[in-house]
């Protein structure tokens, strides 16, 4: 039956002439999977091929009349505070995606029934603004957190948006205020971007370019919350959620996509000093065949009592494992990708700069592990290896004075230089101790360069 049904979509699909590819999922009660054939079959029907798609250019803004005075950033807590205004951008099934708006930062009403409450149907992502010496204000590789995005939304069956559109929306958000007085030390701002989509069965391949312009128009609206400096990021986080009324698993019909902006300061309260780690080997954050390669929000909730733990131990963070007979790998640190740095055994002339591999489904592909990987091997100076690595080789290496650094990389923190793990009782130390060790330094001057453009790349993206 479910073969048939897979058939008769595939002919609907042609048909019909709409551009969804077919993807299908069945839960384990036979209701559950009655209710999703029947909503795939209605939604075959009911949707065409001319549904309109989200486009920047038909932005509607409406700014504030009481904007926010802009907090001082001495001590100022990451994610706490929000800027004046906000992107919602809704879509159905019938009438797809609606007029994109800026609009004053506001509650937003949701039924207790929506099912994104009740089913965690949600994907976001991670990105940066940072103003230049010259005033100018700078994204960093959105393209390829719309590549992400476009991944995460197809595991959750997503509908069509243009990253670009997006993009150019977040500028006009940013822009509305005009150019305030920025504080008097260092520091950039963080757009939340959060795109909330639903769980829909008949899924548009993902165009990045007309969110990544929706994206710079949010980004100029609230120009004023970006100020000058190094150190602190306007962080912004699409997320993506169903919020139809409706108890049960089913195609949503109803999405709401919204981006709002937050100055914040460093990731961690240590600021850039080296951070210990709980490596446990207890929880375990994603395995072979789940979402750990996807921006779900699923990934993140049940990793919120690990971390208390870390936090009870000492540790800012945990050191994420998985086992491998009686060893355990390294994938992840916190919600960051993490990176060592090892002297080869075989040759002691190479530095061997590792990451954990893609292959698998249980690494994120981080956009800042991308650019130093990038970077590395462009650079010639180390041999990079996307690798399994388990504790005991880490240990070796440490015995065998090997070790040389570590370090976690992601959007929010960037380079989080790492001073030791606590495994099972015993602490591995990195020799660079409480300072952040060459080869992390190394790759945060680079990346910081490129993002407040003193250094022209083609990873900084203008927001004009």
């Amino acid at each position: 039956i479910y073969s048939s049904i897979g058939v008769l979509a595939g002919t609907l699909r042609t048909t019909l002439g709409y551009r969804q590819s077919v993807m299908m999922a069945f839960p384990a009660s036979r209701l559950s999977r009655n209710l999703l054939v029947r909503n795939l079959a209605a939604r075959a029907y009911t949707r065409g091929a001319d549904l309109p798609l989200l486009q920047a250019s038909k932005l509607v803004v409406e700014k504030t009349e009481s904007p926010k005075a802009i907090p001082a950033m001495e001590g100022l807590a990451f994610g706490a505070h929000f800027s004046d205004h906000m992107l919602v951008c809704d879509w159905d099934a019938k009438a797809g995606w609606h007029a994109p708006k800026i609009t004053p930062f506001q509650n937003m009403s949701l039924s207790p029934a929506s099912m994104v409450l009740h089913y965690a149907v949600e994907c976001f992502e991670g990105m940066k603004a940072y103003k230049d010496a010259q005033g100018r204000i700078r994204l960093f590789r959105p393209d390829c957190n719309m590549q992400r995005l476009n991944k995460s939304m197809e595991r959750l069956y997503l509908p069509q948006f243009d990253g670009a559109e997006l993009t150019e929306l977040i500028k006009e958000l940013v822009k509305v205020d005009g150019i305030g007085k920025a504080p008097p030390f260092l520091f950039s701002l963080v757009i939340m971007a959060v795109v909330r989509v639903g769980f829909v069965g008949l899924v548009d391949e993902f165009d990045g370019a007309e969110l990544t312009e929706l994206i710079k128009e949010l980004v100029k609206v609230d120009e004023a919350w970006v100020p000058d400096g190094e150190g602190f990021s306007l962080y912004l986080r699409p997320t993506v959620i169903g919020v139809d009324p409706f108890l049960g698993l089913q195609v949503v019909n109803q999405v709401k996509l919204f981006v709002f902006t937050c100055p914040v300061g460093p990731y961690y309260p240590t600021g850039f000093k080296p951070i210990k780690l709980l490596a446990d080997d207890v929880n375990v954050r994603a395995w072979p065949g789940g979402v750990g390669a996807s921006k779900v929000g699923g990934n993140y909730g049940p990793t919120i009592g690990p971390q208390m733990k870390a936090h009870e131990n000492g540790c800012a963070q945990v050191l994420w494992l998985y086992p491998d007979g009686d060893d355990h790998l390294v994938t992840e640190v916190g919600a960051m990708n993490v990176f060592f740095v090892i002297q080869s055994k075989e040759d002691g002339k190479k530095t061997e700069l590792i990451t954990a591999p893609l292959t698998d489904g249980t690494i994120l592909p981080g956009v800042t592990r991308r650019s130093v990987l990038e970077l590395a091997r462009n650079s010639g100076e180390f041999l990079v290896s996307e690798r399994n690595l388990g504790l005991k080789e880490i240990a070796a290496a440490q015995r065998e004075g090997r070790l040389l650094e570590a370090f976690g990389a992601g959007t929010a923190a960037v380079i989080a230089p790492i001073k030791s793990i606590l495994y099972k009782g015993r602490d591995i130390d990195m020799p660079t101790g409480e300072v952040i060790g060459p080869v992390a330094k190394g790759f945060w001057d680079q990346l910081t360069d490129i993002h407040y453009g003193r250094v022209e790349h083609p990873w900084s993206v203008l927001v004009e």
